[in-house]
């Protein structure tokens, strides 16, 4: 049973304050990524491309942003605050740093850390105009000791989504500039970083699904999609078909990897042969969400 990888995100956020604001909150100036760095985030991202049709959240505007500009202008209500905003993003990828430092504090990414997003809007607001120019960060370890430790056909897949994942963490926010919720807040000196998700309310179950997907396309591999059980007659115990115990007849040993937000503990995991099908079982940390896990079947 393998440990989950760890992806994540940090935001920094100027404060609006009346009249002319040009506040600088910039991450100290990082490191390009090295060749290698820049070669496997090229490989992940055209693996990624080639699989738009299998993502459940799409990410346009966010991909765009790696080498362009992503821009858009809106006008506000003559009662709010500006008349104006206009939003300009783009994303580089920056050296692994597990010591970045953004306004001389340590941002804190944690050992077992495979990847991270950093919004950094800067906000000038002038003459009733907001401009707000975010030039974001994204930084991927290729070498994290999780993926080293992994199956070597489950891995891919595992990059692949940490990569959606952070990703994600740019289009979730675009989308919500879109909306006149949002946008409001906007028109009122308020700038929600709240849709780019950093408490993953929503990021891990699109994760999940995309790695489904990606499963559902790999040989050897088995995604066990753990249906949600209802909180009153249930114990969070499960078991699931896989297949029919024929499968097994070339095959000796399985590994199982949980993925983050797997929602299944990864050491109650375990397959077995019963009433001649093969049949997975474990426990879901909750219950009442669904739950999945990658399994790799060893041929003799």
């Amino acid at each position: 049973m393998k440990a989950n990888t760890f992806v994540g995100a940090f935001f920094i956020l100027s404060l609006p304050l009346a009249g002319w604001l040009d506040f600088q909150t910039f991450a100290d100036e990082p490191k390009p990524p090295t060749l290698a760095e820049r070669q496997n985030f090229q490989t992940q991202l055209d693996k990624l491309q080639s699989h738009v049709v299998l993502f459940p959240q799409n990410l346009d505007e966010a991909i765009k942003s790696l080498t362009d500009s992503v821009t858009f202008t809106f006008d506000c209500p003559e009662t709010t605050k500006v008349r104006q905003v206009s939003v300009r993003i783009t994303t580089r990828q920056i050296k692994w740093d597990t010591e970045l430092r953004v306004n001389n504090e340590k941002v804190g990414i944690p050992p077992n850390a495979a990847a991270y997003y950093i919004w950094q809007p800067k906000i000038i607001i002038k003459n009733r105009e907001k401009h707000v120019v975010a030039n974001n960060f994204i930084m991927l370890d290729s070498d994290t000791t999780t993926q080293r430790e992994m199956n070597p056909l489950i891995a891919p897949l595992v990059s692949e989504a940490v990569l959606y994942h952070e990703i994600l963490h740019g289009q979730l926010l675009i989308n919500a500039m879109l909306e006149k919720a949002w946008r409001d807040k906007a028109c009122n000196c308020d700038f929600d970083l709240g849709p780019a998700d950093a408490s993953h309310e929503q990021i891990p179950e699109l994760v999940l699904a995309y790695l489904e997907s990606l499963a559902a396309l790999a040989k050897q591999i088995y995604a066990v999609h753990v249906p949600p059980q209802a909180e009153n007659d249930s114990t969070g115990y499960f078991e699931v078909v896989i297949a029919a115990a024929s499968m097994l007849a070339t095959r000796t040993k399985w590994e199982s990897y949980c993925p983050e937000g797997s929602n299944v503990e990864p050491a109650s995991f375990h397959i077995r042969i019963k009433d001649e099908k093969v049949v997975a079982s474990g426990k879901l940390i909750d219950k009442t969400k669904k739950g999945l896990v990658l399994v790799y079947f060893t041929p003799q």
